[in-house]
């Protein structure tokens, strides 16, 4: 080894042995500088180096300590697909904050007759004294004057760095989303040779580490708020580059929505503000309305460290939790859209689940949350639909406490959900006023059923089929090519000894045979009841974590089936290899008469089996006793 390189690893070691994660990254050091160059300015600390279009608002150059981060088509955002996709474009360029401390520019996109997004687009760019990383954030702005504007996808893009000396290489080697999956990238060099497969998105990998395996950047998907951050880092340089969330107030379809992240085959580092993947919701605003919405601010990060690539992953995730304390950030001053913590209130108060059949379940660790959906019939439109406004969301404490901080004044819906139980409590005017906590109090979700006992279980209520056999591989594409060499036809399951880890497949679709054919894939569901009641209906209690172009049909101990369609469907979750979508449930009413006292058999079927995105992902099922 070289003494350079030595020396470097030796400054490395220094610098991650004595510094703490602070926000940005780091403070102190040299002061932040602009340089106008005409058609773009350069922002640089000593750390961090940015070079912004000011036309475009596109990062052509981003160096950390000297590497070039980004590749050569820079950094840029965008919206739509097709013929509606558009980048800004035609921007007014200013300075809205330039000191030693901190430079913050803007780049504006002003609506235009013809544009296919009917809203300003003002994307800005922060570079603060000591960071290792930049920060971006960007304003919608809709005026009464604009056309409707319907908006799905809404992204930045932040291209990878190929190596300067061998560019069939990555600059940094290894991707990171979460625990199953981080691992070395395949090189631009085996992408280049990989074939592309049926589904553009995915090709097979005929050279590098992971020669014959198939890649797709939908394998890469994951839920924001679960990881926090996700990106790249490296062995050989030491280094590692990430976006961190500092707060996800402003995503679309509450804290399980998953989209796009890292990926070695289509961008690098995505972020989607408009989660619209899976099944998404769209920003719809009407004509003459007026309506604005900031996106971030997050953290494009940069870090170091002398031991390895998983070292830089491990500061990723220390750097999220100093972000979050630091939410909202006191250096963004100027924008209404952005109140400060003063401006801001919370709310504080205790869930308690009072469940009749099911005495030992609690509120520890549920999602609470509030949202700006819109007032009406039933509450409106739910949280998991809603990409208008703000939400906020927290997990409640092992005792059901809540407090949800820096909520921005006005009137909110309550939602809370918990592992365990179907369904979600909701509770609407629930006024947010500035420098106050809105005290709830004790807030008990009665939970209803239709039966009076619970003849069985199979899954977890949690909204995803996770839990499910062969689960470890719904990231896999075209895994469900691959269910026929490990499951029967049909699935037999029988309550009492089958277990849902095992015998019971994460995903209820046709079954894709050796020769690439399809059959129906009936499950039979066997159970013993000791006896029955006289009249009424048991229920079978069906809670879907995901569906596309499906219809469920239940036969019962062989008499006439009945159908029902699961009441929110799409998103295209088995083809971009994911485990839930939006959830929904269904409720079957199954005649007494049509039960046996001992053995009976319920058979499951996915009827739909013309389209290979058909598919259910079960979340639950019980059956209800009356």
């Amino acid at each position: 080894m070289q003494c350079a390189e030595l020396l470097l690893i030796a400054s490395l070691c220094l610098l991650t042995s004595l510094r703490a994660n602070e926000p940005g990254g780091g403070s102190g050091g040299a002061a932040v500088t602009l340089t106008d160059k005409g058609d773009s300015v350069v922002l640089d600390n000593g750390i961090v180096s940015a070079t912004i279009t000011k036309a475009g608002a596109r990062v052509t150059s981003l160096t950390y300590r000297g590497n070039q981060m980004v590749d050569t088509k820079g950094l840029y955002w965008s919206m739509g697909g097709g013929k509606a996709y558009q980048n800004p474009s035609k921007c007014t360029f200013s300075v809205v904050t330039r000191t030693p401390e901190m430079a913050d520019v803007s780049c504006k996109h002003g609506y235009t007759k013809g544009d296919p997004h009917a809203t300003d687009i003002d994307i800005h760019y922060v570079l603060r004294q000591g960071n290792t990383g930049l920060y971006a954030y960007a304003v919608l702005n809709h005026e009464p004057a604009y056309p409707a504007l319907t908006l799905g996808e809404w992204r930045m893009v932040c291209p990878v760095a190929k190596d300067p000396v061998k560019p069939g290489n990555w600059l940094l080697e290894n991707i990171y989303i979460d625990g199953a999956r981080h691992w070395q990238a395949p090189s631009p060099d085996d992408l280049r040779k990989a074939t592309v497969q049926g589904i553009k998105e995915i090709v097979l990998l005929t050279s590098g580490v992971r020669k014959g395996q198939y890649e797709c950047k939908y394998e890469y998907s994951c839920e924001y708020q679960k990881v926090g951050t996700y990106g790249w880092a490296g062995n050989t340089r030491h280094i590692g580059q990430w976006f961190v969330l500092g707060n996800y107030e402003y995503f679309n379809d509450g804290p399980p929505k998953i989209d796009l992240s890292a990926n070695s085959n289509g961008g690098g580092m995505l972020l989607h503000f408009g989660r619209n993947h899976y099944g998404g919701s769209v920003t719809s605003v009407p004509a003459s309305q007026a309506w604005s919405k900031i996106y971030g601010p997050f953290l494009i990060y940069f870090n170091s460290h002398a031991a390895d690539a998983d070292a830089c992953w491990a500061d990723a995730k220390a750097q999220v939790a100093a972000e979050h304390s630091a939410w909202p950030y006191t250096w963004l001053t100027n924008n209404s859209n952005y109140p400060p913590a003063a401006e801001r209130g919370s709310v504080t108060g205790k869930l308690i689940v009072s469940d009749s059949l099911k005495s030992s379940q609690t509120a520890a660790g549920a999602w609470v949350g509030v949202s700006d959906t819109p007032a009406g019939t039933n509450g409106g439109i739910n949280w998991q639909s809603w990409s208008n406004g703000y939400q906020y969301w927290v997990q409640a404490d092992a005792g059901g406490n809540f407090t949800i901080p820096n909520v921005r004044p006005g009137t909110y819906t309550l939602s809370a959900y918990v592992t365990g139980e179907v369904g979600e409590y909701t509770r609407t005017n629930v006024k947010v006023t500035a420098g106050h906590a809105t005290a709830l109090g004790n807030t008990t979700w009665t939970i209803s059923h239709v039966g009076q006992s619970i003849a069985w279980e199979i899954g977890v209520p949690d909204r995803s089929a996770e839990e499910f056999a062969d689960a470890a591989n719904y990231w896999v594409p075209y895994n469900y090519h691959t269910l026929h060499r490990k499951f029967p036809n049909p699935v037999e399951y029988t309550i009492g000894s089958s277990l849902a880890a095992r015998d019971f497949p994460y995903v209820h679709s046709a079954l894709w045979l050796a020769d690439r054919k399809t059959v129906a894939w009936p499950w039979n569901l066997h159970f013993n009841l000791s006896s029955l009641p006289g009249s009424g209906n048991a229920t079978l209690v069906v809670a879907i974590a995901s569906s596309d172009s499906a219809r469920l049909q239940i036969t019962v101990n062989g008499t006439k089936p009945i159908s029902q369609d699961p009441p929110i469907q799409g998103g295209d979750t088995l083809l971009r290899e994911g485990v839930h979508a939006k959830y929904c449930t269904m409720t079957f009413p199954i005649p007494v008469s049509n039960l046996h006292a001992g053995a009976n058999t319920i058979q499951l079927l996915e009827s739909k089996t013309k389209s290979e995105r058909s598919h259910i992902m079960y979340d639950y099922l019980r059956l209800e006793m009356p």
